[in-house]
């Protein structure tokens, strides 16, 4: 009996061994084909902060699933996904690199090798078995899910290559990003082309957040505004969500240098209530003017979420553009509008007057006729 107890031991460290090094091919019939739903998970990374799947709706999201951590193969793997994990946010992806090792094993796996991108513990291998990826050693095979915006499986990778594959990562989601046909087609019939420079056309929209309304003309009038910041948001949108604590720190910090700060929703695809629910818990005092059948957007030539508009106490467009240059906090190297609104309360001429935004599209009503 002994001897069979160890025979079995010797065979599950021999499988989990030939695992990690990358001998054993995943089974390529259990695991789930592209086309697939991507299942739901709720994972700790290396620091115990719970991650879950539906948070990154929205994003291009990469699951590398490998066996050990600290094992040869999988240390060149986790080093290519760490090397272009910058890069990848800014494709408005993410990476995750998951194996049914513990979080304080990725934490000293992490320290070991300097990696900077996020390892889930699969402690209890449900999301390993959801996957179809669990080997018979109880590690999970060598597999990378890219998942799609909408949550399904977009590709998969049977074979990785460990030296290469953070680069063949950005390759393939750079080549879905492109070839996936979008949505929503937005219309551009009747929409202006504002730029930094023209006259702000002057608006009253209801303030959803707040009581009455918000006229754009009055509040330039008081003495006490030195600037407006317009700023198109949607809480429908993963990428407007992703600035609301950016836009919360930037109010609180220029509203006593007389800057003050309007959100505008043009969407027409929802009612008023879930703006009201979300943005008095998320953004609590942010005015968001609700603006029906998109007039206001289509008078400033607002297309996306986030999209600001900078308008001096004179009522002149000083800047239009993206917020900064990262929809991930982590990597935003340049602050855009920061930058502008120094320059502007300093009596300076914008530098930089004009950034391309990047979000969702604005989901218009259909044009008249």
């Amino acid at each position: 009996m002994a001897g069979k107890i160890a025979r079995k031991i010797g065979i599950g460290v021999l499988l989990a061994a030939l695992a990690a090094v990358g001998v054993i091919a995943a089974n390529q019939g259990s695991a789930l084909a592209e086309g697939s739903a991507a299942p739901g998970f709720s994972l700790p990374d290396q620091e115990g902060k719970i991650h879950r799947l539906s948070d990154y709706r929205g994003k291009w999201v990469a699951l590398a699933f490998y066996p050990v951590d600290k094992t040869p193969g999988c240390t060149l793997e986790n080093r290519s996904i760490s090397a272009v994990d910058a890069q990848l946010r800014e494709m408005n992806a993410k990476v995750f690199a998951i194996s049914v090792q513990d979080s304080a094993s990725k934490a000293s796996f992490c320290e070991a090798e300097g990696l900077t991108h996020t390892l889930l513990a699969d402690t209890e291998k449900e999301v390993s078995r959801a996957y179809g990826v669990l080997g018979p050693a109880g590690v999970s095979n060598r597999v990378t899910f890219i998942v799609d915006p909408s949550g399904k499986i977009a590709k998969r990778f049977d074979t990785v290559n460990v030296r290469s594959h953070g680069e063949d990562l950005v390759v393939a989601i750079r080549d879905l990003q492109a070839s996936a046909a979008p949505a929503y087609r937005p219309r551009t019939e009747g929409i202006a082309e504002l730029k930094p420079g023209d006259k702000a056309p002057d608006f009253k929209l209801k303030n959803l957040t707040g009581e009455g309304e918000v006229s754009l003309a009055e509040t330039l009038k008081k003495s006490s505004t030195k600037a407006v910041a317009l700023v198109w948001v949607s809480h429908a949108c993963p990428v407007s969500r992703d600035y609301e604590k950016r836009i919360k720190d930037l109010a609180a910090a220029y509203k006593n240098k007389g800057v003050v700060f309007l959100a505008v929703d043009s969407n027409s695809t929802y009612g008023d209530e879930p703006i009201i629910q979300h943005f008095k818990k998320e953004i609590p005092g942010l005015p968001v003017l609700r603006d029906p059948g998109n007039r206001v957007a289509d008078a400033y030539g607002a297309k996306v979420t986030p999209e600001v508009f900078l308008i001096c106490r004179q009522g002149v467009i000083r800047y239009h553009g993206a917020i900064d240059d990262s929809q991930d906090v982590a990597g935003v190297k340049k602050h855009f509008l920061k930058s502008a609104l120094d320059e502007l309360l300093a009596g300076k001429t914008v530098s930089t007057p004009y950034h391309k935004p990047f979000g969702c599209t604005i989901k218009r009503v259909k044009a008249e006729g």
